[in-house]
């Protein structure tokens, strides 16, 4: 997926999976593993964890090059997790690709309204999908 508003010589050396179902997230996985064979990953069941993780101390040093964000978790939902993380991207924003069931059109307007959103995806994705 090439967007105007995302760099494509810029390198994904570190990919957030934000998604609460297990399978999909292993999926998930896979399929960054395909696009970004030289990326680390790290996984999430729901959209509290990587806010904390942005808490911790040093956490400015590893900020992911790229999030795929569930839209629909508990604890934390997407959009939750979409109006949280903006105190955090101020030095280096990442490139946020959604990647949700929903096919409501007011959904991709309101997510692909957020400066760090390049993408909205239905689920399932293939790895060319991620590509930004």
């Amino acid at each position: 997926m090439s967007n105007a508003n995302s760099d494509p010589s810029r390198p994904v050396h570190l990919v957030w999976l934000v998604e609460d179902d297990p399978i999909y997230r292993m999926m998930e996985r896979k399929l960054v593993q395909t696009a970004y064979p030289q990326s680390h990953i790290q996984e999430f069941e729901n959209g509290q964890q990587p806010l904390k993780k942005l808490e911790e101390p040093g956490a400015h040093e590893e900020r992911p090059d790229l999030i795929l964000l569930d839209l629909n978790m508990s604890v934390v939902s997407g959009w939750d997790f979409l109006e949280k993380i903006h105190p955090f991207t101020h030095s280096k924003q990442p490139d946020i690709l959604v990647v949700t069931s929903s096919i409501d059109a007011f959904d991709r307007e309101k997510a692909l309204s957020y400066p760090t959103v390049k993408g909205f995806l239905s689920k399932p994705i293939k790895a060319e999908d991620i590509i930004i």
